[in-house]
C-alpha cells in the first residue's frame, strides 16, 4: 500500500523490513550533506541538506526529491485508475470560478507591468531585509538580505448551485494545470494542488463563495520568531506548532516574463463520502499535514493529488484525453 512505501522509505514503525531497507530517504540527505567529508576526518560541515530547514537552498534537494517521488510514482502506475463517476457530483454545478487580484500599492511597485485583475497571476521577485540571532549569545542581530519570490494576493470567486433536494456537503478541490495539448497522463504529475475546502449548501441553494489565498489548505501558519520571543508575543498555536506546509510566498509558481498560460481546475465531490470525519472542522495546511493528533486521521478518504494521483479512464476503460 502506499502507507507501506511511506512508512519504509522514511524508517518509520511501518516499515514492511526496516534492516533490509533502512531509511532511505533520510540517507540520502545524509549522505549528500556529507560528501565533501564522509568520514569527518576534516571536521567540515555538513552541507545544507542536512537540516530540514535549508535542504531546499541545495539544488541536489530537488533531484533527490524527484527520485523518492518517482518511487511513489511507480507504485500508483500499480493501483487501478479512478472511474470517471469519482469525478461526479450529481446535482452540484458550478456556475462561475474567477481569479481576483488583490493588489495594493505596494505590489503595483513591484511589477513593471499593467495588471489584469481578472484571471491572472503575478509573481515577483524582491530583496526582504531579516534579522538573524545567535541564541547562544546576547549578541544584537544581524541584518542580513536575501532575493524572495512572492505573488500579487488573490481570491477565488466561485458561483455554486446545490440542485439537489437534499444538504450536500461538498470539497472543492483546486489545482493550477498547464496549458498542453500532449495526453493528460503525461501532465498530470505537473498539476499543482492550491486549496482543498469544505462548503455546505441547503437543498436548492446557490452559493457566492470567495476564497482568499491565505486560507489555502497547503500553506503553514505563520512561524514564532525571535522577535516574538523577546517581546513576549509569543503564542503557541494549537492547530499549527510544527510549522508544517507550504510557505505563501511560493504558493504559485514563478513562470516566466512572457508570462504561462493555464487553467483553474477545481473539481467538486460528495464530503460525506470522501470525509474521514465530515463534521470535523479543519485548518491549517491539512491537505499536506492532517490534524494535529497522534491519533488523528488523515481527513480525506481520497489519496493526497486526487484525482490526478493517478490514470484517470472514462466508462470504456480508455484513458481520459481531456
Amino acid at each position: 500500500t502506499m502507507n507501506n512505501l511511506g512508512n519504509t522509505l522514511l524508517a518509520n514503525a511501518g516499515s514492511v523490513n526496516k534492516t533490509l531497507y533502512g531509511s532511505i530517504h533520510n540517507h540520502g540527505h545524509l549522505i549528500i550533506a556529507n560528501s565533501t567529508d564522509p568520514s569527518g576526518m576534516y571536521n567540515m560541515h555538513p552541507g545544507p541538506m542536512h537540516w530540514d530547514q535549508t535542504a531546499p537552498r541545495d539544488p541536489a534537494f530537488y533531484r533527490w526529491h524527484k527520485f523518492i517521488d518517482n518511487l511513489f510514482e511507480e507504485h500508483r502506475y500499480t493501483l487501478d485508475p479512478h472511474p470517471v463517476k469519482d469525478l461526479q457530483f450529481p446535482g452540484v454545478e458550478l456556475e462561475h470560478l474567477n481569479v481576483k487580484l488583490e493588489p495594493q500599492d505596494y505590489h503595483k511597485k513591484r511589477v513593471d507591468k499593467p495588471l489584469d485583475t481578472k484571471n491572472h497571476f503575478y509573481t515577483y521577485r524582491e530583496m526582504k531585509k531579516y534579522k538573524v540571532y545567535n541564541t547562544n549569545n546576547d549578541q544584537e542581530a544581524i541584518k542580513v538580505k536575501n532575493a524572495s519570490m512572492d505573488h500579487i494576493p488573490y481570491s477565488f470567486n466561485l458561483k455554486v448551485k446545490n440542485k439537489n433536494r437534499g444538504d450536500v456537503m461538498v470539497c472543492f478541490r483546486v489545482f493550477l494545470v498547464p496549458e498542453t495539448d500532449e495526453p493528460l497522463d503525461n501532465w498530470r504529475t505537473m498539476f499543482i494542488e492550491l486549496d482543498k475546502f469544505v462548503e455546505s449548501f441547503k437543498g436548492g441553494e446557490t452559493k457566492e463563495i470567495e476564497r482568499s489565498d491565505k486560507n489555502s489548505s497547503v500553506i503553514a501558519s505563520r512561524r514564532v520568531r525571535w522577535d516574538d520571543i523577546k517581546e513576549g508575543n509569543a503564542k503557541t498555536s494549537s492547530q499549527n506548532n510544527c510549522g508544517c506546509g507550504w510557505p505563501l510566498n511560493l504558493l504559485i509558481p514563478r513562470g516566466t516574463e512572457q508570462g504561462m498560460r493555464g487553467t483553474i481546475f477545481v473539481l467538486a465531490t460528495d464530503w460525506m463520502q470522501d470525509g474521514e470525519n465530515p463534521q470535523e472542522h479543519l485548518y491549517g495546511s491539512w491537505s499536506y499535514c492532517g490534524q494535529k493528533g497522534i491519533n488523528s486521521k488523515y481527513p480525506d478518504i481520497r489519496p493526497m493529488g486526487f484525482p490526478f494521483d493517478r490514470l484517470i479512464v472514462d466508462k470504456s476503460s480508455k484513458p481520459m484525453k481531456d
